[in-house]
């Protein structure tokens, strides 16, 4: 195992990410939100459009989790996190809407 030189990165190394309050409300708005207009504008589609538009939200969605994570809490540039980040939760984003729109056409 590797020792550390100095204080400063032992501190760094075992320094785990927060999520503050506002930004954790920020993202429950932002989720609330994104998730009530996706789900009004998939109702009052064509059947046709819906994985274009299910694709559509879930891009908004994953990347806008993404941004307020890298952007406003940990302040860094949008660099391969933003991006990776954005893709994990965008594709939770669509398995959950894609679920969500077929469970109301099932039940």
């Amino acid at each position: 195992m590797m020792m550390a030189k100095n204080k400063a990165e032992t501190k760094a190394r075992t320094q785990v990410p927060t999520l503050s309050f506002k930004n954790a409300f920020l993202l429950m708005l932002y989720i609330f939100i994104t998730f009530t207009i996706g789900m009004t504008i998939i109702e009052n589609i064509p059947r046709n459009m819906l994985l274009v538009v299910i694709t559509l939200l879930s891009l908004v969605i994953g990347y806008g989790i993404g941004f307020i994570q890298e952007k406003i809490q940990n302040k860094k540039k949008l660099g391969k996190a933003f991006l990776w980040l954005g893709g994990m939760f965008s594709v939770l984003a669509f398995v959950m809407l894609f679920g969500i729109y077929y469970a109301a056409v099932l039940f």
